[in-house]
């Protein structure tokens, strides 16, 4: 179902149910409404029957003026005695002659007993039913107590037929159904040209939509339509430019890992060649080919790990909620600087932690591991013999800071934007030897932003490289375990 057949079927049954219930109760208010006007013109007629009986009791109906009104309501009048019956009948000739049967003994069982005391007070008895060919119809009866000339006291009673008033409302009824109709039939035309012109600027945008081909670099144009479309089209340009940016990225994710894949690979083969044709039989060519096809074979396996780490950060990666007291960084620390010095002998390496035994860090150990070995790796590779790296943490600005700084090469200002991005390396005074595949420093950053984290590098050439972490500290609803 489109969205223009529900805007307009909605609409048109939200309108009938409207004037349904508009009808409904205009309805009831027209029935109403016909039923007590034709009980005041009853009323003005009995009242009328009984002052003339009153003032000539002689001959009481024919001394009223009862047929002028009779004529008008097809109505019959009837006096009753105190007994309870009839003493004198008149009908007009349009009052229903199937209507007698039973209504007199009916009407001397209803007429109220108190009525008789009551002579200003007018009664409405029971609607009155009876049955003819064309079905049930009632009568409306009134009632008003009247004294006979004896000075025998009776009720006077004028009987009306609703099937006139019936008639009418039929008539009226119809003529407000009719209108009803139309309206209903004009509202539906109304609304199916107001909701086709008002979605078709959006059945316009689907159009320029189904024509966009974004392995193209299309964009939809501007629509002229209401300001929801544009800003629709504004967004479905923005939409197609982060998927330019996201086929771009993976093209060059796939061209960079491809890149460095083939080396190691190269390597691989081309030892295995000389093994194949000369390892055999000569030693020293054996040795040193799978020297080198396990150091290939170890860097592929890094590659890949970090690789694999990378795609977990992006997708189901779960921050640990370990909270690390300032003894656990302490001895992290430590062991970093132990397993430094092992390596690098030649560099002075320091480790400071300078925070309270109330801080905590909410952050996986190990994770905090991967970050800092990636930045100290980085600070040893980099910095000649005799250098200096620190490692220390502090709090500023209500943050734990992380901070690794080295005395090395530094890196050049137009380099420092990204030096964070995948697979980008520092070409100046790097060989292969030394650099890696240029991903960990994506890692460091990716683990960093997961966990809540800023992390910023400062460097200048030939006066070495700072790189400062910033995180939160653990509130008190932080963290489940203690390290």
């Amino acid at each position: 179902m489109t969205l223009s057949f529900r805007l307009k079927i909605y609409t048109v049954l939200w309108f009938a149910a409207v004037m349904a219930l508009f009808t409904a109760g205009f309805t009831i208010w027209i029935r109403e409404s016909a039923i007590t006007a034709y009980r005041q013109e009853l009323t003005v007629e009995l009242n009328d029957v009984w002052r003339n009986a009153s003032l000539k009791p002689n001959d009481v109906i024919d001394n009223s003026n009862w047929e002028q009104f009779a004529l008008v309501t097809d109505s019959a009048v009837a006096f009753f005695n105190g007994d309870g019956q009839p003493t004198s009948v008149a009908e007009t000739s349009d009052f229903p002659q199937e209507a007698w049967a039973g209504l007199l003994s009916t009407l001397a069982n209803k007429l109220p007993v108190q009525g008789v005391d009551h002579f200003n007070s007018i009664t409405r008895l029971p609607d009155y039913v009876y049955d003819n060919p064309s079905g049930g119809h009632s009568l409306l009866i009134l009632s008003r107590a009247f004294e006979f000339p004896t000075h025998e006291r009776g009720h006077l009673v004028v009987i009306g037929p609703l099937s006139r008033v019936n008639r009418e409302i039929a008539s009226e009824l119809r003529i407000l159904y009719t209108v009803d109709g139309v309206a209903l039939i004009a509202f539906a035309i109304g609304v199916n040209w107001v909701v086709l012109r008002g979605l078709s600027p959006l059945t316009a945008l689907i159009d320029g939509i189904r024509s966009v081909e974004w392995f193209k670099s299309d964009r939809l144009e501007k629509p002229t339509g209401p300001a929801e479309i544009q800003s629709v089209a504004n967004s479905v340009n923005s939409l197609l430019d982060r998927i330019d940016q996201g086929v771009e990225w993976q093209r060059r994710f796939i061209a960079d890992a491809s890149h460095e894949l083939r080396t190691p690979l190269a390597i691989i083969a081309g030892h295995a060649n000389i093994l194949r044709r000369w390892g055999k039989t000569n030693e020293s060519v054996w040795e040193p080919a799978v020297r080198n096809i396990v150091s290939e074979v170890g860097r592929l396996q890094n590659l890949v790990d970090r690789l694999l780490l990378l795609s977990r950060l992006e997708s189901d990666f779960q921050p640990a909620t370990t909270r690390l007291k300032r003894q656990d960084l302490q001895d992290l620390l430590q062991q970093l600087r132990e397993d430094a010095r092992v390596l690098r002998p030649d560099l002075t390496v320091e480790a400071h932690v300078h925070l309270t035994e109330r801080m905590r860090l909410v952050m996986g150990r190990d994770d905090l591991r991967q970050i800092l070995i990636i930045l100290l790796d980085n600070a040893m590779q980099h910095t000649a013999a005799g250098g200096k790296v620190q490692l220390m943490v502090n709090l500023e600005n209500g943050r734990i800071r992380f901070t690794v700084a080295d005395t090395g090469e530094g890196i050049p200002s137009k380099a420092l934007p990204h030096v964070f991005d995948r697979f980008y390396r520092v070409e100046a005074g790097r060989t292969r030897s030394r650099g890696g595949a240029g991903l960990g420093l994506a890692i460091a950053r990716d683990l960093v932003e997961a966990y809540g984290g800023q992390i910023h590098m400062v460097s200048e050439e030939g006066h070495g490289t700072t790189v400062h972490m910033r995180f939160p500290p653990a509130t008190e609803e932080q963290g489940d375990e203690e390290s």
